[in-house]
């Protein structure tokens, strides 16, 4: 067995709220969660309703820590009743930012 020291670690998020396949109404909601790099901040969480067809940028809350998640939320206002596939994909400072990690969120809203 080789031994390796963990230099660097993905960047992950996840969406806390709505949870998969909530029921919303029409109206406005916030999308929730949180994002870690594993020792670099975050730098900015993108946000998608529409399965990755476009992205916003969600707001980051403090506080600002290394080692730690890093919270997020995002302004939704759901228009029309049907099926939404939410999703969150953040990257983090510095100049080596790994393909994120896409958190996802399907349901009917």
């Amino acid at each position: 067995m080789r031994e390796q020291a963990v230099t660097q670690v993905a960047v992950k998020s996840l969406i806390t709220s709505p949870a998969a396949g909530d029921g919303l109404a029409v109206g406005p909601h916030t999308i929730t969660g949180a994002a870690w790099s594993g020792g670099q901040d975050i730098a900015f969480v993108q946000v998608s309703v529409d399965g990755g067809k476009t992205w916003q940028l969600a707001r980051l809350l403090p506080p600002q820590a290394a080692y730690a998640w890093r919270f997020w939320e995002f302004p939704w206002l759901v228009t029309q009743t049907g099926t939404y596939t939410l999703m969150a994909r953040p990257t983090r400072v510095g100049p080596r930012s790994p393909s994120p990690t896409i958190s996802t969120s399907t349901g009917s809203r």
